[in-house]
């Protein structure tokens, strides 16, 4: 993201004035529809609405640069405020016929959080409509270096095309939306691992993953361990999980390696939801500590789920980093998505790095809140990260988690160097990990409803119908665990059907998903 170079001070002159008045205010979503959703323009810049010319239903705001300033542009005062929160995205739809990249600036002002004027941008290309996205955890503060992750109030919005420069041209906007000052809420606690006990992790919920992925001799990003079952790699003690890497010789299918440690992928796989992790992280250099999750379709060598969930490989499965940490800076945490765009078809990743006080001394909590509409990455329950979850991403089927250290590898050392001599071992520690779903999705709280599911036992398969003109989105299968044994999503249709033929028998709940509710059946498989 661009920062930004040019003075400010005759832009925030500028608006200060034109605050002095009485200013009619409007609050997020901002369509345009109502007709009171009307910008201000400053500076030569003129602001209108106007029927959409691809569709006539539609009204559009108009944003009409002359060129003579290279800050020109439009605000609008918001009533409510726009409050940075729980969420830090701003979303609108903008058009440009520039042929070339255009740079958009969206900027909020008047901060009851003692931020300053604090402002995003984002490139689009100028060939018709795109859907623009800017994260304010990661905005620029006008007059201050670096970064922010803001959050609060603000009672201002402005919206400059082409800032810094001179810049004519039309352009259309519609559809703003942003901030939120309601957290979604989590809290049906649905699997966790407390470590109330000690020995090896408990084999019921956690898989050691210990066959190099590559070849089944080496592992990805230049990592220089292995990966054991052994109890001195991991093991819990005194309430809580121990992943401990080691500087001693270990050979795996005939290949030695100087380190050995832990890599755990947990046997349970969900699909939105917020984990937390609260843990405390190695503090040695050369170590790559991770708290991440994979799509549970991706078949890797030597995971837990196999092809259960199906077999598309990496990137197309989607990576959530919740938690990494480099090799040689232990003050900051990194929380990153990977995965391949569906659009383009090209290998993506997005996310950012955020500051962290004694990582190693003290417990902090990691967590993921994943939902069909947006993903964000928290450390210490801030938000620091967040993306909207869309079609372009594969982030619609569900995940497993995975602990380890790494050592060495692309981000555990610095090019050139290695790891110290000196190096004995490194531990992460582990108090507990903790996968919520939001209230009302859980299996504690279960609505028999009118939809029929039929035949009740079953063998084969099952047929469930609404009875109604009402569509059904997604069917989700729970054992009584809670863990997510089968998933079909994107079905649009008011009947459907579950193959069960591999499933053991027993008592699952059916979660059927609609546009409006979530209905929960129990079935008894024969």
């Amino acid at each position: 993201m661009a920062t930004n170079l040019f003075p400010m001070f005759k832009i925030t002159s500028f608006l200060a004035l034109l605050s002095v008045g009485l200013i009619f205010g409007q609050d997020m979503p901002l369509d345009f529809e109502n007709g009171q959703d009307n910008f201000t323009g400053f500076l030569g810049c003129i602001f209108s609405t106007e029927p959409d010319p691809s569709n006539s239903s539609n009204t559009i705001g108009v944003i009409q640069n002359t060129g003579g300033e290279i800050y020109e542009g439009v605000y609008l005062d918001l009533v409510p405020n726009i409050n940075f929160d729980h969420s830090k995205l701003v979303t609108f739809d903008f058009y440009s016929n520039t042929g070339s990249l255009t740079t958009i600036q969206v900027k909020v002002e008047g901060s009851d959080s003692g931020f300053g004027n604090a402002f995003v941008e984002a490139s689009v290309h100028g060939n018709g409509w795109s859907q623009v996205e800017v994260d304010f955890s990661q905005a620029y503060i006008i007059d201050e270096p670096g970064q922010h992750n803001i959050s609060g109030n603000f009672n201002r919005i402005a919206l400059f095309v082409g800032p810094g420069q001179n810049f004519s041209g039309t352009f259309y906007i519609d559809n703003i939306d942003g901030g939120n000052d309601d957290s979604l809420t989590f809290d049906n606690l649905i699997w966790s691992d407390e470590f109330d006990y000690s020995g090896p992790p408990d084999p019921t919920k956690w898989h050691h993953q210990v066959i190099p992925i590559i070849d089944g001799v080496d592992w990805a990003n230049d990592e220089l361990q292995h990966y054991t079952d052994e109890n001195t790699n991991s093991f819990v003690s005194n309430g809580t999980l121990k992943i401990k890497a080691i500087k001693e010789s270990y050979s795996f299918n005939g290949v030695t390696k100087n380190y050995t440690s832990a890599r755990l992928n947990s046997k349970f796989a969900f699909q939105y939801g917020r984990v937390d992790v609260h843990a405390k992280l190695p503090n040695e250099a050369g170590t790559w500590p991770a708290i991440w999750t994979l799509g549970a379709n991706i078949n890797e060598i030597g995971n837990y789920f196999g092809n259960t969930y199906g077999s598309v490989g990496w990137p197309d499965c989607g990576e959530i980093d919740i938690m990494e940490q480099n090799g040689w800076d232990k003050s900051i945490s990194y929380g990153y998505m990977h995965y391949r765009n569906s659009a383009t078809g090209q290998y993506e990743n997005q996310g950012t790095t955020t500051p962290i006080n004694d990582s190693s001394g003290a417990y902090h909590t990691y967590s993921l809140i994943w939902t069909e509409d947006v993903i964000q990455i928290l450390l210490d329950d801030n938000v620091f990260f967040e993306r909207q979850n869309n079609n372009e991403v594969p982030y619609d089927n569900p995940h497993y988690i995975l602990l380890n250290i790494a050592m060495g590898g692309n981000l555990g050392l610095l090019p050139g160097t290695e790891i110290p001599e000196s190096f004995d071992d490194a531990t992460m520690e582990i108090d507990y990990v903790r996968v919520y779903e939001q209230t009302g999705l859980g299996l504690s709280s279960i609505q028999l409803t009118e939809a029929s599911m039929y035949p009740n036992p079953a063998r084969d398969r099952v047929e469930v119908d609404l009875n109604s003109t009402e569509r059904i989105k997604e069917l989700s299968l729970y054992d009584i665990t809670g863990k997510l044994v089968l998933h079909k999503n994107k079905i649009d249709l008011n009947k459907a059907n579950l193959d069960i033929s591999n499933l053991h028998s027993g008592l699952y709940i059916v979660a059927i998903k609609t546009n409006t509710s979530v209905l929960q059946k129990r079935l008894l498989v024969q």
